[in-house]
């Protein structure tokens, strides 16, 4: 698990590396989708160990071996993970939507942070 931890940061570095050479290449910017990547494989690695240690101690506190210990990590695990689909699901769903208008009775799909001249509709 320290492997883990120590590694995935390192490849969120590699990555951003990357993205940053073929960005200088091409004359264009990184695009965001590494930019994400590598800030969260920076992120989860460490905090993946945390979570990790902080789980284990809990069941070393409770029991892990009692029924009780099984049935709070179970809830624990479930809580996390709908919590983590309701989030994911928002997110989706509440985020950049394109914005549809009508020119000429033809619907004109414009996309979120793009140029305005390329839709003119005519």
């Amino acid at each position: 698990m320290t492997i883990i931890a120590l590694l995935t940061p390192l490849l969120g570095i590699i990555l951003y590396g990357i993205g940053l050479l073929t960005s200088r290449n091409s004359g264009q910017p990184i695009p965001s989708s590494i930019r994400f990547s590598s800030v969260l494989l920076l992120l989860l690695g460490p905090l993946n160990y945390l979570l990790w240690n902080l789980l284990n101690q809990w069941l070393d506190h409770i029991g892990y071996r009692s029924i009780i210990g099984y049935v709070l990590a179970a809830m624990a695990f479930i809580v996390g993970g709908i919590l983590t689909g309701r989030w994911k699901r928002d997110k989706i769903h509440n985020g950049n939507k394109p914005e549809v208008s009508h020119v000429n009775d033809r619907p004109i799909v414009k996309e979120p942070d793009s140029d305005p001249d390329i839709y003119r509709g005519t």
